[in-house]
């Protein structure tokens, strides 16, 4: 136990009392005994709820000893610490005094002295035991948010989350509204996904350090204000703090334009407007609210909106929101030299507007009509084309959230009225006739589907117009992305083509500043940190296992004459997995083809399709059926899986009516029990490998070499493999100079025609997206068909085989012939 310290700063020797509670001014956590027995140190711990808070609560009794609240416990000051007492001990217990540490006065209720320029700067050691709070398998955010020590509830201030960082900075700039000297606010670093054994936060008490009262009811802020390192329970934060007495508003006249064109509103006003904000983050209608506009009354500010407004259900709507979308706009207009710090407060805001209409088609009325009540007061003029034009500087987080419910389950964005009005377009028309005329003089690629290019426009749109709503858009950008890189079937060039168009249409349309290309540079590298957004190819490479789909039948389509044929896709991305092939003429349909799918999601769902095929114009929808994976995959809390295989009969839904029926068989092979096998031989070879080999073909149709792929053809790793096949093919350097992914995908068509002949219905369809994809990559034909005589002799020798099943395979490996065959399930 320490001797007081005469530093009156020293906070981790001061202590308050509220509500039973014994909080350290320092660390603001509750003093509590180990256990409930005499003898028990005393330890801090974070201020649980009521319901758990018995050992946190004590009593001041009148003689000066601090008891445990309906325990006969008391505290008891030893040589070297403090620990509990029994309350029966013959031995008095030590007495206490609780004094204030200096006088607290406090202001008038409802009338704000000044402001404090919070500036949250960084925070360091963010530690436990030497290691980093968050476990391994958990990302670690952290963030400051303030509030009053009287209401935990109202956030004032809340800093970006810093990701994965032990010592963030965030150097940002937040306004407290300071009521009277004495006041506390509360300092909380927190994270987003981690519960603390003590909670980490610190107290910003406005005290003669900030704060002087120079006469009764005047105040001034100390020169330098505060600059220090507040230790918490783990680590330490860094702040800045100065105060700032509010000025009076100039009482208003007949000639308030002219004098705000003569002299244009400061920081005062900005100040001023801070303390105007109620805790729900409204800004209610007000006599000094009014005088901010020029007005004596509040009467004469609601006039105002009611000017601008056309529909009578916006006027039936509380008027705190018709002010708040004035202020929204007046920060816009009059204070966006300080937008650096004004951002948490027009967030509270929008918040606000946002839960009390809880509509978006009316909020973004009301936030449009508080624009032009701004403008037609402050005599703000813009050129129509402008005004139509969404920038950073005009953009709502209404706008946001519009272009949101635009997005569908896949992550895609198609082109609708809706969307391209929160562009600031009258219509699809008129943004795809603009965007067509920019796109035709830079694009080389006319055949880029235009939902592509309209979602490629949102992501840009977010990034440079809306990155001041960042928090609303950001969870849905991987899965846009990945939807793009799908479409684009991973064709980086086609991709970068794109992206670049858009990026340069959005920046010149846009009005975009040189500042937002630099916030972009850092979000380009904070998306690089992604896996899926920096190397989507290879994004979560190892599957759990194969799920095994044969499509058999259809009967009872809805159209006699239709050419129907089934696509498989995932259902959030839109990944396409596969086809069967046409059938004509026939609505009842027969297909019997199997297909294997790579699941990396066992949560995700399988689109079943059926289309109608035609020649001439688009194939159109009969029918589909969702397939939930986890109906044949169960995972259990101790990271056990069951498997079972379903053979099903649908109804296929279209346009919510029953459109005939799909029987198909569903089955799944975990990677887990497949990876153990024995070395290959062509007498123990079966199709548990052709699982194993499915598994790791590419959602693009190859086979990228592995170390898991090259144990299948019997070598250590993949390096060997790559080394004996280049060893075979030494002379011809046309072909060792291909990709090892060209390599991988024919060495194991031919490991499937080669041993696994008998399977072939099984393999046939993953076969034939093997072949479209070396087609697609190998185009000169002479190499393509030296390519496969390799391929098939390596692994013929490799394998020892001699023996065939029938002519059609020794045709299909060049055994006999030397050309490519097509190869038929029956």
């Amino acid at each position: 136990m320490n001797k007081r310290n005469n530093n009156m700063h020293n906070f981790d020797q001061l202590w308050s009392y509220e509500d039973g509670f014994l909080i350290n001014k320092e660390l603001q956590s509750c003093l509590e005994p180990e256990s409930v027995k005499a003898g028990s140190r005393l330890y801090l711990q974070h201020r649980k709820i009521e319901s758990q808070a018995a050992n946190q609560k004590w009593v001041l009794t009148k003689e000066g000893h601090i008891k445990l609240k309906d325990k006969p416990f008391m505290l008891e000051a030893k040589e070297k610490c403090i620990a509990l007492t029994d309350i029966s001990s013959k031995i008095l217990a030590s007495q206490f005094i609780i004094m204030p540490l200096h006088p607290v006065k406090k202001g008038v209720p409802s009338v704000v002295i000044g402001v404090v320029r919070l500036e949250l700067i960084c925070a360091e050691g963010l530690l436990r035991n030497g290691c980093y709070v968050s476990d391994s398998n958990r990302n670690y955010n952290s963030y400051v948010q303030v509030y009053h020590a009287d209401n935990y509830e109202n956030i004032i201030a809340k800093t970006k989350v810093i990701n994965d960082d032990p010592n963030p900075v965030w150097n940002e700039v937040h306004y407290l509204p300071v009521n009277y000297v004495g006041e506390i606010f509360i300092l909380d670093l927190m994270t987003s996904n981690i519960i603390f054994e003590a909670r980490r936060n610190c107290r910003l008490e406005i005290t003669n350090e900030l704060v002087k009262e120079v006469s009764e009811g005047i105040y001034e802020g100390t020169p330098d204000g505060i600059n220090v390192w507040r230790r918490l329970s783990a680590g330490r934060i860094h702040y800045k703090a100065i105060f700032f007495p509010l000025e009076p508003l100039p009482r208003p006249t007949p000639e308030f334009l002219s004098n705000l064109e003569e002299k244009p509103l400061d920081r005062s006003t900005f100040y001023v407007l801070i303390t105007l904000q109620a805790p729900n983050g409204g800004f209610p209608p007000s006599v000094k609210l009014a005088n901010l506009f020029g007005y004596v009354s509040q009467k004469q500010l609601l006039k105002l909106y009611k000017s601008q407004c056309c529909e009578e259900r916006i006027l039936k709507i509380n008027p705190t929101v018709w002010t708040t979308s004035m202020i929204l706009w007046f920060l816009h207009f009059l204070l966006n030299e300080y937008k650096s710090e004004w951002g948490y407060i027009y967030y509270r805001a929008e918040q606000f507007i946002s839960k009390e209409i809880a509509d978006l088609e009316i909020e973004e009325t009301v936030v449009a009509t508080g624009r032009k009540a701004v403008r037609e007061r402050f005599d703000i003029t813009e050129t129509e084309s402008k005004i139509n034009r969404i920038t950073r500087e005009t953009i709502s987080i209404t706008h946001v959230r519009l272009i949101l419910k635009c997005q569908q389950n896949t992550g895609a964005y198609p082109l609708t009225d809706d969307l391209a009005r929160s562009f600031g377009y009258e219509n699809t028309k008129k943004l795809q006739t603009t965007f067509n005329t920019y796109k035709n003089t830079h694009s080389k690629s006319q055949k880029i589907n235009p939902q592509i290019w309209s979602t490629i426009m949102v992501l840009y749109f977010y990034r440079y117009v809306a990155i001041d709503q960042k928090k609303e858009w950001y969870p849905t950008f991987e899965r846009s992305y990945r939807w793009l890189w799908a479409q684009l079937k991973g064709n980086e060039s086609d991709k970068q083509e794109c992206f670049k168009i858009v990026s340069s249409f959005i920046k010149d349309y846009h009005d975009v500043k040189d500042d937002i290309m630099e916030m972009d540079h850092d979000f380009e590298n904070e998306i690089a940190e992604i896996p899926s957004i920096n190397n989507p190819q290879e994004f979560d490479q190892k599957p759990y296992g194969i799920a095994r789909i044969e499509i058999i039948s259809a009967k009872n389509l809805s159209q006699t004459d239709s050419n129907p044929y089934v696509k498989i896709s995932n259902l959030a991305t839109s990944w396409i997995y596969d086809d069967t092939r046409v059938i004509y003429n026939n609505c009842n349909p027969v297909w019997e083809q199997v297909f294997y799918i790579p699941v990396y999601n066992i949560h995700e769902n399988l689109n079943l399709q059926i289309f109608n095929y035609n020649a001439l114009l688009n194939d159109t929808l009969l029918g589909f059926y969702i397939f939930d994976l986890k109906s044949i995959i169960k995972e259990y809390p101790n990271n056990s899986y069951e498997v079972k295989k379903l053979k099903l009969d649908v109804n296929l839904i279209y346009e919510e009516s029953n459109s005939g029926q799909l029987s198909f068989v569903a089955d799944f092979f975990l990677l887990s029990e497949l990876e153990d096998l024995e070395i290959i031989t062509t007498t123990n070879v079966s199709i548990r490998h052709l699982y194993l080999l499915m598994a790791y073909q590419n959602q693009y149709g190859y086979f990228e070499l592995t170390n898991t792929l090259a144990r299948l053809f019997n070598f250590f790793s993949k390096k060997e493999l790559i080394k004996a096949f280049s060893d075979f093919v030494q002379k011809d350097e046309k072909v060792r100079s291909l990709d090892n992914k060209i390599w991988g995908t024919l060495l194991v068509t031919s490991f499937l025609k080669v041993l696994l002949w008998k399977e072939r219905c099984e393999w046939i369809s993953a076969y034939n997206r093997a072949e479209n994809w070396l087609n697609e990559n190998v185009t000169d034909l002479e190499i393509e068909e030296r390519l496969f005589n390799y391929s098939n002799k390596f692994v013929i020798q490799h394998f020892n085989v001699t023996q065939w099943i029938d002519e059609t395979q020794q045709r299909s490996v060049g055994v006999l012939g030397k050309k490519k065959i097509v190869i038929f399930c029956k």
